[in-house]
């Protein structure tokens, strides 16, 4: 018997202490189950426009095809999903040519789709999806960045500062060529798992250690998110900070 997921979900943004531009962007739908973050960059006023588009453009594209994605094995799935990926990230690829001013633009991406049995991730760029389950955070994805690049090279362990100063370095965003290639993977799970999507403007100014301390507190999901931001902030807010909580019910 197939059981039916009920969300609950709390998401905010903030432009932080230095930037004079907020380029992150976040939606969630309800209806296809669908939540996304994506924190742009490049051009004069790229950043906005790729990660704006980036978020709508999916999820208007999943909405399309909710109802065939659900009834989909794996395999056929996943190559659903590379199709629209390919499709945005076309849209925003083709976009920056046409627009001086958006040359050079990009964003991180990274979303969770919840099926009725499991859920799909995406990522591509260094915005991260945690989650949070009887204590324990995990984080579920994996930066694409030189420093780790160079990491799994030279099997250096992941603990390590040695590459430290590439950390910023992207190695795969959407929008900024004609192609891409995005980690993929579907998890199980469970009723009170939380997740965290969140972009880099978080995780440079507050480790996951306490992440997890506020995320384990009594506190509404609206509450964690604010006090997740106002320490970023506090830590000097170098960047937009944006973080989406959601809740399996």
């Amino acid at each position: 018997m197939q059981k039916t997921v009920e969300l609950e979900y709390f998401g905010l943004s903030d432009i932080g202490m230095v930037r004079t531009r907020n380029e992150d962007f976040w939606q969630v739908n309800l209806d296809s189950r669908v939540v996304a973050i994506a924190d742009g960059m490049g051009g004069r006023l790229g950043g906005e426009v790729a990660s704006y588009e980036a978020v709508v453009r999916l999820i208007e594209m999943i909405n399309a095809y909710h109802e065939n994605l659900e009834d989909l094995e794996d395999e056929k799935y996943k190559e659903a999903l590379q199709m629209i990926l390919s499709k945005v990230n076309g849209l925003i690829y083709e976009h920056s040519l046409v627009e001086a001013h958006l040359r050079g633009m990009g964003t991180t991406l990274s979303f969770m789709h919840f099926l009725q049995n499991k859920a799909w991730l995406f990522h591509i760029g260094d915005s991260r999806i945690y989650r949070l389950r009887n204590g324990v955070l995990s984080c579920l994805t994996e930066d694409h960045s030189l420093e780790n690049r160079l990491k799994n090279r030279y099997k250096l362990p992941k603990q390590s500062d040695k590459m430290y100063s590439y950390r910023h370095i992207l190695t795969n965003v959407l929008g900024s060529r004609p192609y891409i290639v995005p980690d993929i993977r579907e998890i199980t799970y469970e009723k009170e798992d939380l997740y965290v999507l969140c972009s880099d403007g978080l995780t440079n100014m507050v480790s996951d250690a306490d992440i997890r301390e506020i995320l384990t507190q009594p506190s509404t999901l609206e509450e964690s998110s604010n006090i997740l931001i106002s320490l970023a902030n506090s830590r000097g807010g170098s960047d937009n900070v944006t973080v989406v909580l959601v809740r399996v019910q």
